[in-house]
């Protein structure tokens, strides 16, 4: 009997080796470590610019927090002020992430929806304010109040805004399973199950797995926090666990096909993954602040019930991922100046890596090549 999925992703595309492990010593013009959405798409976009490129993966390609997430590509952060910010670059990543898949006939269920956020608060003043700040840069934004935002919602809500399109939702390992494909015909060359196990910076960059070492100019580290090779850049980021539920309806759906997020502390947020199931996030855990008393699971699944109106539902599956922010949200994208030019960093999603983390791919893609990024400035370590 097979196990069961890990996430809903994996059941579409289950956990297996693609690729084979590194052997031997290999040369390239860049090294990218890590086999997430980050990582995989700077292999794609180099590989298309004919830069020789070789991406290690210590297991199997698209299984650490890219197989865990919800899949939202929209420009709404975790902060007000720092969405505002990277408001331009998240869309250019959205955008960019519609335009591969259809350029490379990528089928992972993509669909443009639209973004609503909405609040149970008494007090909507902030909410409100909130809303303002976002209208002023996107002429796309509506707020409703009352019975108009609860009918937009689903359920009794005090006001809601809503981005009407430029958002967008879509099978994150389908997408990038096969985006790894269409990067090894352009002459990418993959490897998972091959951990590096040292690094050596000089003229060139040396990485070592247990089997064998491949050497470049240029390394672009597209992992979680490095600890062991470059902890000051791993210093600047703190940690969360945000939880999951997918969920199967039975009979009318309570919800529309948008992306929605409220804004409790902590807040939840929901989408569709197909005709009758949703996947639902929240409940996160500071990993820094005391653990939660009570199972987040447990709770997100007594919120669902409690807003879907009676709805009959099973729990299909639950699984958690780790988030990693910078102290303003913002993620970072380009070399540190501790480690030089030649090693470029690609973190920190906040919770939003797939608009970002792949506009990182391409970012880094253009580092390499020394070709001016209209957007890297944002998330520049010396911002």
């Amino acid at each position: 009997m097979m196990a069961a999925p890990s996430s809903y992703w994996f059941e579409a595309i289950p956990d297996q080796e693609r690729f084979p492990s590194l052997e031997g010593n290999l040369r390239v013009d860049a090294i990218v470590i890590g086999g997430g959405i980050a990582g995989v798409s700077a292999a794609y976009f180099l590989s298309q610019a004919g830069v020789s490129v070789a991406l290690l993966e210590m297991g199997n390609l698209v299984t650490g927090d890219s197989g865990y997430t919800t899949a939202f590509a929209t420009p709404f952060l975790d902060s007000v002020p720092a969405s505002l910010a990277a408001w331009p670059a998240s869309e250019a990543g959205i955008a960019l992430l519609k335009e591969v898949a259809g350029r490379e006939r990528i089928d992972c269920d993509w669909r443009d929806v639209d973004g609503i956020a909405f609040t149970r608060k008494e007090d909507t003043g902030d909410f409100r304010k909130d809303f303002e700040a976002f209208a002023a840069v996107d002429p796309a934004m509506e707020y409703l109040q009352g019975a108009a935002a609860s009918a937009l919602v689903g359920f009794p809500v005090r006001a809601a805004f809503r981005k009407k399109g430029g958002e967008g939702q879509f099978h994150i390992r389908k997408f990038l399973i096969s985006l790894a494909g269409a990067a090894a015909k352009a002459g990418a060359q993959f490897f998972e199950r091959s951990e590096v196990t040292n690094i050596e910076r000089g003229s060139e960059i040396t990485l070592t797995t247990p089997k064998g070492s491949v050497s470049a100019k240029w390394l672009v580290v597209a992992a979680g926090p490095p600890n062991q090779f470059f902890p000051t850049v791993a210093g600047k980021l703190s940690g969360a666990i945000t939880y999951v539920l997918h969920a199967a309806f039975s009979g009318v759906k309570p919800f529309g096909p948008s992306l929605f997020w409220d804004d409790l502390e902590p807040y939840h947020y929901f989408r569709w993954v197909n005709d009758s199931e949703l996947i639902l996030g929240g409940e996160d855990w500071v990993m820094k602040e005391k653990r939660p008393a009570s199972n987040p699971h447990v709770a997100l699944e007594a919120w669902l019930r409690e807003v879907s109106g009676g709805a009959e539902f099973v729990v299909k599956n639950k699984w958690q991922g780790t988030i990693f922010y910078s102290p303003d949200v913002l993620p970072y994208m380009g070399p540190h100046p501790e480690y030089g030019e030649q090693v470029v960093f690609l973190t920190g999603w906040a919770g939003n890596g797939m608009a970002h983390g792949f506009l990182a791919g391409s970012i880094a893609a253009d580092l390499v090549q020394r070709k001016q990024n209209a957007h890297q400035h944002i998330f520049s370590f010396t911002r």
